[in-house]
């Protein structure tokens, strides 16, 4: 985003293409295409299939759900909650006390490796 706009701060202008003939500045097209909102009715198709809004149908991907938000503010939380979870199966299966550290080493503390590197948690 950053490239457009610098490309935009340099050509504010209107560009001539001869002739007469002028291109609208390219500010004013990504004002455009930025500003623009779309309504509810409209459907977006891929092969004849259509593709659900986020805001109506949220997208769950590698584990994260992605609502119509698109914010990480709660992603602690939810950290939190799932390795709670995940501690109290560990504790509740019927394996001895080397086997439970093994599910925890090997099982729980990898799938928390990303969102304890990605997100700020507080413990």
């Amino acid at each position: 985003m950053g490239v457009i706009l610098r490309t935009v701060e340099r050509s504010a202008s209107p560009a001539d293409l001869g002739g007469g003939c002028y291109m609208p500045p390219l500010k004013a097209v990504i004002d455009d295409t930025m500003i623009d909102k779309l309504g509810e009715d409209v459907c977006f198709k891929v092969a004849s299939q259509n593709i659900p809004r986020i805001s109506l149908d949220p997208v769950n991907t590698l584990g994260r759900l992605h609502d119509s938000s698109l914010k990480d503010t709660n992603r602690g939380s939810e950290a939190l909650e799932q390795a709670s979870v995940g501690l109290q199966a560990i504790d509740k299966c019927g394996l001895r006390g080397k086997f439970k550290v093994c599910c925890l080493q090997f099982m729980l503390i990898p799938k928390f490796l990303w969102p304890l590197l990605v997100n700020e948690i507080n413990l």
